[in-house]
């Protein structure tokens, strides 16, 4: 059973995100003659000056400014990285959601922050590309990468 205290703490957590959700969050959707970023395929950040063909960003992320498209590309990275590793480590295993297989993932623990890995049998939660083939090669991962972990997993 949570104390008081507990709950307050969680309620004052809980009001912070809320007051985190602001208008940066939002989709940005630039107006003519509006500067935006573009993060290309290579991960560079590229500023426009929005001037005409409006339908042209509608499919592509932009954002306002190059910090927050810079945060985004460093997300695609970490996540890229950690793609590769998997199916390095994987060595050709793939993920048969037909059958009661064993698939591993990694979660952060909400309380703690540790990452931890977890077994699903034919629930699909991921990509198949998120998928690990043992507990093994999960802790392995945690243990390699960390950092493109937490970038991946909370965007932090």
């Amino acid at each position: 059973m949570r104390t008081k205290e507990q709950i307050e703490k969680e309620i004052a957590k809980l009001q912070q995100e809320l007051a985190n959700l602001n208008t940066d969050k939002r989709p940005f959707i630039p107006s003519e003659g509006d500067t935006f970023y573009c993060v290309n395929e290579l991960g560079v950040v590229n500023e426009f000056i929005l001037m005409e063909h409006t339908h042209l960003i509608k499919n592509i992320p932009v954002f306002r400014t190059y910090e927050a498209a810079e945060h985004y590309a460093k997300v695609n990275r970490a996540t890229l990285a950690v793609e590769r590793r998997i199916a390095e480590l994987n060595a050709g295993w793939w993920p048969d959601f037909k059958e009661q297989q064993e698939k591993w993932s990694i979660s952060q623990c909400g309380m703690t922050g540790v990452f931890e890995g977890y077994c699903s049998l034919t629930y699909q939660e991921h990509q198949p590309q998120r998928y690990l083939k043992s507990l093994i090669v999960a802790e392995k991962l945690i243990n390699e990468m960390p950092n493109e972990l937490k970038l991946m997993i909370t965007g932090e």
